[in-house]
């Protein structure tokens, strides 16, 4: 039953994509085609997490995170999903907006992350969850304080640059480290 989930949920994010890159094709540029796109990435983004929520609670894996993820997942999906069709919020509403966005993103990366590489996550988790810890802390200071200095905006986009390379990366070597050895 999970690996059927996890299919669909796979899927229907093939199909959002594909949908985005038809009409970007086509040149479909009108804000209701893309408030659809992002209504729609905004709910598989947190019917993820909470699969990837219910998936670690099974597993008797990072409760706290799941717990996090399964409470965070819903509420930033409705804050975003209820701004998502405005031309225009306060600055304080876009601020809320972005803190839920960096939340669910959060949670989403670190939950599935551990989900792809076990128990025996070792260095590649504890990395990753570092520099998006890291992240999540420059990216909700330069928001609320309404500053972006460069150096900070040049640490943030080299974190995410890292934490995302390590995120593909890591199960991949895995994989062809399994295949090598022997047995």
């Amino acid at each position: 039953m999970r690996r059927r989930l996890w299919l669909s949920d796979g899927a229907a994010f093939a199909c959002v994509f594909l949908a985005g890159i038809v009409g970007a094709a086509a040149g479909e540029y009108g804000a209701g085609f893309w408030h659809a796109v992002a209504a729609l990435v905004i709910l598989l983004a947190a019917a993820t997490a909470l699969l990837a929520s219910a998936e670690l609670t099974a597993r008797r894996q990072l409760l706290a995170l799941a717990l996090a993820t399964a409470t965070a997942a819903p509420i930033a999906a409705a804050l975003l999903l209820s701004a998502n069709w405005k031309e225009h919020v306060s600055r304080l509403h876009a601020d809320v907006l972005i803190t839920a966005t960096i939340v669910l993103l959060s949670t989403l990366v670190v939950s599935t992350f551990r989900l792809l590489l076990g128990r025996r996550a070792g260095p590649p988790f504890v990395a990753v969850t570092a520099a998006i810890l890291v992240v999540d802390a420059i990216g909700l200071v330069m928001t609320w304080l309404h500053e972006t200095p460069g150096e900070a905006l040049t640490a943030l986009l080299g974190l995410i640059l890292l934490a995302t390379l390590v995120y593909v990366l890591a199960p991949l070597a895995r994989a062809a480290a399994r295949r090598r050895e022997p047995g």
